[in-house]
């Protein structure tokens, strides 16, 4: 029986196109080994083939009528065995076992392939890619500055001349003492990311759909800045004439400062709230009615409309992640992940309906195109999406999430 059911499967991948070398030589010898064999692969090649075809098109038929016709097709494909001289030809019926076998098997198969293609956990006609280093800088003319236009060296912005190295930017405040700032305004689209240095060396990280207001170099007591969306800081220390150190000032929508002198933090304020993690240093939040909280490293801010909140025990990986260039998401649930989804690939969302579950996704890289993201997600069974829409006509992509139907 094992060599029976291993030529139906070699039949049936004979059927598929997948037979390797070996595998084909090894089914030519059985083809040759008897003339039973031989009339029953030549009787393959002139009903089965014919049949899988059938199934192809009785697929686009109403369920019950599909199978029963699929159901007449196999038993009449079964014949009677014959008998010679008043016994059974046990060869014959060994053989006739194999086509038996392989007819169930193909027709599991076809059914599986047209369920599988029904029925994908992520189904796309065009993939999305992942975000890239794009950004414009707006001069205080109105010019807007195309960077990733312009070429790598120096680019010239008004007084200030910016030198440009792949996805990021870096002001200088050479030769410019004598001379007033300018206030530039650096931007980046969803789906796309970007980096300053600004005058003084402190370095911006802009995720997608981010912008930062800032002057061409800093002059005076203060140095400010101003954000929204989502901007990872990395300040230096700065001095005036006398050894005082400068304060680094950022305003977050014009609903809420942070004062710094040296250090790297998180600000996301994509949503309603304004969250702020510390990773090196310690920062002033000036929030919701004036209230204040320092942060040192390791803890968060979180800033409503009307209070100031703080978190002792954030989720650093989780927060920190895209900086590093990755994806992270430990027990988030699917709005939460949607959200960066939008951002990061530039896509819609729609909602059919809501997984009520969770999902982890640990340390997977940011460049990875959208399907990849979403079928990992989509493995845990609780989730399927499609992706609509054409990216490379410049469609506004849309990715509907559902829950499967046996879920539901």
């Amino acid at each position: 029986m094992e060599d029976t059911q291993h030529t139906a499967l070699l039949i049936s991948k004979f059927l598929k196109g997948e037979l390797t070398p070996e595998e084909d030589w090894v089914l030519q010898e059985w083809i040759k080994s008897s003339p039973e064999a031989t009339q029953y692969f030549q009787g393959v090649n002139q009903t089965l083939i014919p049949d899988l075809k059938l199934f192809d098109e009785l697929w686009g038929q109403d369920g019950d009528e599909r199978k029963e016709r699929i159901i007449q097709k196999v038993k009449a494909a079964i014949t009677p065995v014959p008998v010679i001289s008043g016994r059974f030809n046990w060869t014959y019926i060994r053989y006739a076992a194999a086509v038996i076998l392989l007819v169930t098997f193909c027709v599991f198969f076809f059914f599986t392939r047209k369920h599988d293609q029904v029925k994908q956990p992520v189904t796309f006609a065009h993939d999305v890619p992942a975000a890239r280093e794009r950004a414009t800088v707006t001069l205080p003319d109105g010019r807007i500055i195309d960077l990733d236009a312009a070429d790598d060296g120096k680019i010239v912005a008004g007084e200030a001349t910016i030198k440009k190295n792949g996805g990021s930017i870096a002001y200088s405040d050479r030769g410019l003492a004598a001379k007033e700032p300018q206030m530039h305004l650096m931007q980046t689209p969803k789906g796309a990311q970007y980096s300053v240095v600004l005058a003084d060396g402190s370095q911006a990280y802009l995720n997608a759909g981010s912008s930062i207001s800032f002057p061409s170099f800093f002059k005076g007591s203060v140095r400010k800045v101003t954000v929204s969306g989502e901007v990872y800081f990395e300040v230096t220390k700065a001095f005036d004439k006398s050894g005082n150190r400068i304060p680094f000032i950022i305003d977050v929508n014009g609903k809420q400062t942070i004062e710094v002198k040296g250090t790297a933090f998180n600000i996301d304020a994509y949503g309603k709230e304004i969250r702020t993690t510390v990773a090196e240093g310690r920062v002033l939040v000036t929030g919701a009615k004036d209230q204040q909280l320092t942060l040192n490293r390791g803890q968060q801010a979180v800033n409503t409309a009307n209070s100031l909140l703080m978190n002792n025990s954030p989720d650093l990986e989780s927060i920190f992640a895209w900086k590093n260039g990755n994806f992270y998401f430990d027990a988030a649930p699917i709005t939460e992940i949607m959200e960066q989804v939008k951002n990061w690939y530039n896509v819609d969302v729609e909602y059919r309906s809501k997984p009520t579950g969770t999902f982890t996704v640990f340390s997977l890289s940011r460049k990875v195109p959208l399907s990849q993201l979403l079928t990992i997600l989509a493995k845990t069974r609780e989730v399927r999406f499609v992706i609509e829409g054409d990216p490379g006509k410049n469609e506004q992509v849309k990715v509907i999430v559902e829950v499967p139907k046996n879920n539901k």
